[in-house]
């Protein structure tokens, strides 16, 4: 495995920590008994953002570790 490809599974792991992490907030600001709407609303997008990123990131991985370093 290349550097780059180290680093990109290391931004893979943080991201889907990240994801869950922002699930948890959410998980609890449903469950406030005055949930604050516009911050469920802003940690959705923000969750939306991080799930599309993490994607793209999975795809790209498999697509280099497919390709190999020499296509990096």
């Amino acid at each position: 495995m290349t550097a780059m490809q180290n680093t990109l599974r290391n931004r893979i792991h943080e991201l889907q920590i990240f994801v869950s992490l922002v699930d948890q907030r959410l998980a609890q600001e449903r469950s406030n008994p005055h949930p604050s709407l516009e911050l469920i609303q802003r940690l959705e997008l923000g969750r939306e953002d991080l799930l599309d990123t993490l994607s793209q990131a999975q795809a790209w991985s498999q697509h280099d570790s497919h390709t190999g370093p020499s296509a990096a």
